[in-house]
């Protein structure tokens, strides 16, 4: 109840002073839901510090699903993910970065960037600002009511944004192997590319099998 009086009052505080004001709350698992109802963005993911300092990688320490759980969100403010690496050879490494980025768009979270590289998580930003998300539809893995992509190996996620335009989807395999995957895209487009940030390389996507090493991401802009 504390928790919520405070963010109650620094809500109505904001908007005395200006009414256009954004609200963020900093906030562990147990209290996000505490602040959502007077926040714009709850930002999550300092409770991960302590597993982060002996693992790289979030399927090293939890499911997918618990992640979604904790993490994403259909209704209420927007959520934000804080990277909690301390350690130097994981914040430089473009491979970390390239893992918090496609597990932050594939659950439709922002991404507050520091501790990761920042090379490689702005070469994901700047593709999804070139698509442009301010008119876009989000669609996740775990929709049932919506038309998802599915990749046809069950450790192998893909989510997307879409759009009269075209799409952007994110391809993620959670799993400590490699993975190939075929993707059925539920939607006509006229042509694609496909981005793999950790090598910083893009290529015509033309239907093809998507290889996936542990743990990574690739990103594909479609043109419909």
């Amino acid at each position: 109840f504390d928790v919520k009086t405070f963010a109650e009052r620094i809500y109505i505080a904001q908007r005395m002073h200006d009414k256009k004001n954004l609200t963020v709350h900093h906030a562990g698992g147990d209290q996000g839901g505490f602040m959502s109802a007077y926040a714009n963005v709850v930002l999550m993911g300092e409770q991960y510090r302590g597993q982060f300092y002996k693992a790289t990688y979030f399927n090293d320490f939890m499911t997918i699903d618990r992640f979604r759980y904790e993490n994403a969100s259909n209704i209420g403010p927007d959520r934000m993910l804080l990277p909690q690496y301390r350690q130097e050879e994981k914040i430089r490494c473009p491979k970390v970065a390239t893992h918090l980025s496609g597990m932050a768009t594939l659950h439709k979270l922002l991404i507050y960037p520091n501790f990761i590289d920042s090379k490689t998580e702005l070469s994901v930003r700047d593709r999804m600002h070139e698509f442009g998300l301010e008119d876009a539809e989000f669609v996740g893995y775990w929709e049932n009511t919506k038309p998802v992509i599915k990749t046809g190996c069950k450790d192998v996620y893909a989510s997307y944004f879409t759009k009269a335009t075209g799409a952007f989807a994110t391809v993620l395999n959670y799993y400590k192997e490699a993975n190939t995957a075929k993707l059925t895209i539920p939607f006509g487009y006229k042509k694609a590319v496909i981005f793999d940030p950790v090598t910083q390389t893009e290529k015509a996507y033309n239907g093809e099998a998507v290889t996936l090493e542990p743990s990574m991401a690739k990103f594909i802009t479609f043109t419909k």
